[in-house]
């Protein structure tokens, strides 16, 4: 059967899902690939793996790493990755606005890099980008290997991480990213407190209390912010490199990029951190690797920090923690896990809302 007549209603639904059709991402990938390499002359073959390829009755996503062989005009072989990533949520199009924006204003031009958009295409809502080999550092951690063989790792995280804070666009490109806001959880937190309050009042109760204290405290820290550029998803799987000595990295994702406190990304790493680690290693060698991130981005001791920062820290440690609970919490399968996540935000925020000048949470 004819592969369009098999899906034909699914892609009357969504164009996305054209991406069901792999003879056309296949042209797609060969035109994007032409288009910005003009030393790939002519291509042989095109290979397919699929990291993503979900079909729901409101979205879609799609996510496939391309492997293109062909040749220059000398006939010489040629090879190149790309990924084709395509999804109904409009994700991509933020993703890759926010990354031609930095690239335009040279961010992606040292060791420490981004991966590189190729290609928007609006009518199937697609992402092309070229692919970045190596692993993810949460691939390493799952790996088995010692926990103290990621430090190198750990440190180019670190740097990655500050030279993006670093990073000062023009006033009127940073205005175009949108200003950091804690109720946007996706879902929003309306939504989030909605279906609380009819699967379980108590639950909903320990919620609605998170965000007045969340808000309250964060009130109390405007003074010491300076707002600059977020990543805002800063985490082990977002972080590629080729090997543990490599002396480069590249950071994948860019969806969630906002103006804001940038200490967010800070947090937010290190509760990751937490959250993966602590299935890979013993609770105190992932200790150990957040204190050693943390002192790496700030280039100081742990103790030499104000109490101002480890409260920033801490409080979007407890933020990063409410929106795990939010994305588990929507699956019923997961529901009970959402709420351990719920307990653990509250538990950074209390070191917030307290100045406590530690990191660390006992479980």
């Amino acid at each position: 059967m004819d592969v369009r007549k098999k899906y034909q209603s699914l892609i009357e639904r969504s164009p996305v899902n054209h991406a069901l059709d792999l003879r056309f991402v296949y042209r797609v990938i060969g035109e994007v690939a032409k288009k910005n390499f003009p030393e790939l002359a002519a291509i042989t073959r095109i290979r397919h793996a699929v990291h993503k390829r979900r079909v729901g009755e409101r979205r879609s996503t799609f996510i496939y790493s391309c492997f293109i062989d062909g040749t220059d005009t000398a006939g010489k072989k040629i090879n190149k990755h790309l990924i084709y990533s395509a999804h109904t949520d409009g994700s991509r199009l933020i993703a890759y606005t926010n990354m031609s924006l930095l690239c335009e204003h040279g961010f992606n031009t040292t060791p420490f890099k981004m991966i590189t958009p190729l290609a928007y295409l609006p009518e199937i809502q697609a992402l092309i980008y070229e692919a970045v080999d190596g692993k993810t550092l949460l691939q390493y951690m799952q790996s088995g290997i010692p926990s103290s063989n990621l430090r190198h790792l750990t440190h180019l995280a670190a740097l990655w991480i500050r030279k993006f804070h670093a990073f000062t666009p023009p006033p009127e490109v940073l205005e175009r990213f949108p200003a950091f806001d804690m109720l946007e959880v996706n879902p929003r937190i309306e939504r989030v407190l909605a279906k609380a309050r009819s699967a379980d009042a108590l639950q909903a109760e320990k919620l609605q209390a998170f965000i007045s204290t969340f808000q309250t405290v964060e009130a109390s820290l405007a003074a010491e912010i300076t707002p600059g550029l977020v990543y805002g998803d800063y985490h082990p799987e977002n972080i590629i490199t080729e090997d543990l000595r490599a002396k480069d990295l590249t950071v994948i994702d860019f969806t969630d990029v906002t103006r804001g406190d940038q200490l967010r990304d800070i947090g937010s790493f290190i509760q990751q951190l937490h959250f993966m680690g602590r299935e890979c290693y013993p609770v105190a060698e992932v200790d150990e690797q957040r204190r050693y991130f943390v002192t790496e981005y700030f280039g100081k001791p742990l103790d030499a920090l104000t109490t101002a920062e480890f409260r920033r820290v801490n409080l979007y440690q407890a933020w990063n923690s409410l929106r795990g609970f939010t994305w588990f919490f929507f699956n019923p399968m997961m529901r009970q896990q959402s709420y351990g996540l719920l307990e653990d935000a509250w538990l950074y925020l209390s070191l917030a809302r307290d100045s406590e000048r530690t990191i660390h949470i006992n479980l």
